[in-house]
C-alpha cells in the first residue's frame, strides 16, 4: 500500500483538560478506538511541532513540544522531536541530552483518534525528522572528544531501538528505527577507525555488521509484505488506485470494502512486524 512505499522511499484546538496526566499505555494513546479528552490536546501540539520543523522553525517546535510534555512526560517521541528542533538550531549537547530523555522512556507512541483508513491516510510527519536529527547528529558529533562522539552514537542507537517499538505497531516505524540503528553504527566505526587493534573498533565492526543485516532484512521483510497485501487486494476485487485516493473521493461501497480488506490482513501484517521485530540485534 501507498504507506509502505512511503517508507521504502524514506530509506532512499480541544482544552487541556485535568490537572494530572491520562493513565493510558502507549498502545490506549495510539489507538483510535480509545477516547480521551486529552488525545487532541496533545495531539495538536506533536503535530504542530512537525510542521514547525518542516518549516524550519525549532524555536517553535520546543515550545510546543514543551507544552505537551506539561501534560505527558512519559511519551520518547516528544523528546526525539525536541533533539530535531536542537539539531536544527546546532545545538548538539542539548539534542543528545533530549535523546537521552527519550531513551529513558518506557513507550513511544503518537496520540491517534482516527481508525481504519483514516489512520493508514495519516501523515506521519515525526519519522523524517527523528531520522534526520540523529544522521545530522552522527555527523556533527565528531566535533566532540571521543567519549562524548560514542555516547552521542550509542544513544542515537538506542533511539532507533525504542522507535521501532513505538504504538501503532507499524513496518514504517520499524524501517525508520531500523535506518537509525544503522547510521549510528556506522558512525561508531568511524570514530574508532584510527586505532585498528582496539578492542572498542572491534566490537563496533561486529555492531554495524548486525545492524546493517537487520536494517536489510527489515527492508526485505517490508517489500514482501507490500506485495502480499497488494495481491491479497487484488484477489478482493480491489486496486492499488483505490487505496491511494482521498477519503472523501472514495464510494461508501469502496471504503467499506477497503476497510474489511485492512481489517483482514492485520493479523498478517502483525506477523511481519513482529519478525522484524524478533531479529533486532540484542
Amino acid at each position: 500500500m501507498r504507506w509502505i512505499g512511503c517508507a521504502l522511499m524514506l530509506l532512499a484546538a480541544a482544552p487541556w483538560g485535568g490537572a494530572e496526566p491520562a493513565n493510558l499505555t502507549g498502545r490506549q494513546w495510539a489507538d483510535g478506538n480509545v477516547k480521551h479528552p486529552q488525545k487532541a490536546a496533545l495531539k495538536k501540539p506533536f503535530n504542530d511541532a512537525c510542521a514547525a520543523l518542516k518549516d524550519k522553525q525549532p524555536d517553535k517546535a520546543i515550545s510546543l513540544l514543551q507544552q505537551a510534555l506539561q501534560k505527558d512526560k512519559q511519551n520518547g517521541l516528544l523528546y526525539y522531536l525536541m533533539s530535531s528542533a536542537y539539531t536544527q538550531k546546532k545545538d548538539w549537547k542539548q539534542a543528545v541530552a533530549q535523546i537521552k530523555a527519550g531513551n529513558r522512556c518506557k513507550e513511544c507512541y503518537e496520540y491517534l483518534t482516527e481508525t481504519g483508513m483514516s489512520q493508514r491516510h495519516r501523515l506521519r510527519l515525526h519519522l523524517p525528522y527523528i531520522r534526520a536529527a540523529a544522521k545530522m547528529l552522527a555527523e556533527q558529533a565528531k566535533g566532540f572528544p571521543t567519549s562524548e562522539h560514542a555516547d552521542a552514537l550509542k544513544a542515537a542507537c538506542q533511539m532507533g531501538r525504542h522507535v521501532s517499538h513505538a504504538y501503532p505497531r507499524e513496518m514504517i516505524a520499524v524501517l525508520v528505527g531500523a535506518a537509525i540503528c544503522n547510521v549510528a553504527s556506522k558512525g561508531l566505526v568511524r570514530l574508532y577507525e584510527g586505532d585498528q587493534d582496539s578492542q572498542a573498533l572491534k566490537e563496533a565492526r561486529h555492531s554495524a555488521v548486525t545492524y546493517r543485516k537487520w536494517a536489510e532484512q527489515v527492508k526485505s521483510l517490508a517489500s514482501e509484505m507490500m506485495n502480499k497485501s497488494a495481491a491479497y487486494s487484488r484477489v478482493k476485487g480491489l486496486d492499488d488506485k483505490r487505496f491511494e485516493q482521498p477519503l472523501e473521493k472514495l464510494s461508501p461501497q469502496d471504503r467499506q470494502k477497503i476497510e474489511k480488506s485492512l481489517a483482514e490482513f492485520a493479523p498478517v501484517e502483525e506477523e511481519y512486524i513482529n519478525k522484524a521485530l524478533r531479529l533486532m540485534p540484542k
